[in-house]
């Protein structure tokens, strides 16, 4: 549709618009944000009687006022955007050089403007003050004043999943990725399109690590990260990898054997030897057994790293237990159970029946 003086763009979660000005450049509007689309000052009328001028007007368009989210856009050489703050500042955005120059603009907390150079070079303007910015740098406009420029985070390596693994369905896809000096906190999307447009998570994080519950089998999904830094700072997503979730899941290689699930032991005295038992190829285990189902370091009540495929273990008492094996390997800590499986220790009980002392018959 065509925009018009104070016309407005608002965006919701998960949705985006894009603007095209008539003069050149344009704006892409990202999700949950509010932009309103405003018009050049016009020149003041010539005295009576002067000579008109000797060229045309200024074009009219490439100014947008952001209330509130984040805007990225295109400046292009000779065709500066102006943004303006929600306390009425103008920013001017032009491009050095012979180049387009991607940017990106987005309120901070407490109204502050951030604009970023994702690309090339371009000046900053603000209150009479020009500051040029070069790529993957930042500045703030606050009033009239313009920070200096400030370096925006670099997005991190993606580690694992490899490019187009596969993953079978009712498990988590662990996301890995190298930590960046800096880096406070990393943003991690995951979406079924090459867009983002549909994400299945955008969760922050504070490690270089994101365990994925539930994905839908039979389908590809592609992944991305970026990092924050301590001031809040937002670099760029890095390269995005695909993996897929395929629908059937083959025989495990490596399971659980014995005690079978839901087992049952009775000690009458001194407590009974229980051996654990798994099938597995690594070199070394972990053997986890707790008093619930999570496993975790509250509720466990042995934690021990076996070379081997079996432990026996004689210090449970009376009460229910839950159990699992982890295989320990260069790719972390990889589970042996779909769930752990339950055992329960129980006392013995003296017999119920008594022998008399004296018997009769006929």
């Amino acid at each position: 549709m065509e925009l018009r003086q104070l016309d407005a763009i608002k965006t919701g979660h998960g949705s985006g618009a894009s603007v095209r000005f008539l003069a050149g450049g344009r704006l892409e509007v990202e999700e949950q944000s509010l932009v309103v689309i405003e018009a050049q000052p016009a020149a003041p009328p010539p005295p009576a009687g002067s000579p008109p001028p000797a060229s045309a007007p200024a074009a009219a368009g490439r100014i947008a006022r952001v209330e509130q989210g984040s805007v990225r856009g295109i400046s292009e050489p000779g065709a500066p955007v102006t943004v303006v703050t929600p306390d009425g500042q103008r920013t001017s955005i032009a491009a050095e050089g012979k180049e387009a120059v991607p940017f990106r603009v987005r309120i901070r907390p407490g109204g502050k403007l951030e604009v970023a150079v994702l690309k090339g070079s371009a000046a900053v303007s603000a209150g009479g003050t020009t500051v040029s910015v070069k790529q993957q740098q930042a500045v703030e406009v606050s009033g009239k004043q313009v920070s200096a420029p400030l370096p925006l985070p670099s997005f991190p390596e993606l580690l694992t999943p490899a490019v187009d693994e596969k993953f079978h369905a009712g498990i988590r896809v662990p996301l890995r990725w190298r930590a960046v000096p800096g880096a406070a906190l990393y943003r991690v999307q995951v979406s079924d399109s090459v867009g983002f447009e549909r994400r299945l998570a955008d969760e922050t994080v504070t490690v270089a690590e994101y365990n994925l519950p539930g994905p839908t089998p039979g389908r590809t999904y592609v992944w991305r990260v970026s990092s924050v830094d301590a001031a809040g700072r937002e670099g760029e997503f890095g390269f995005a990898r695909r993996f897929e979730v395929v629908s059937a899941a083959p025989a495990p290689a490596a399971q659980l054997v014995g005690p079978p699930d839901n087992a049952g032991f009775q000690v009458a005295g001194a407590p009974r030897p229980i051996t654990f038992s798994w099938r597995g190829e690594a070199e070394q285990y972990e053997l986890v057994i707790a008093r619930a189902p999570s496993l975790s370091l509250q509720t466990s009540v042995l934690r021990r790293k076996v070379r081997g495929t079996a432990f026996g273990v004689t210090t449970l008492a009376t009460g229910t237990y839950f159990w699992g094996v982890y295989a320990l390997g260069p790719d972390g800590r990889r589970p042996l159970f779909e769930k752990p499986r339950r055992l329960v220790v129980a006392r013995r009980l003296p017999p119920g029946v008594k022998a008399p002392d004296r018997i009769d018959w006929k």
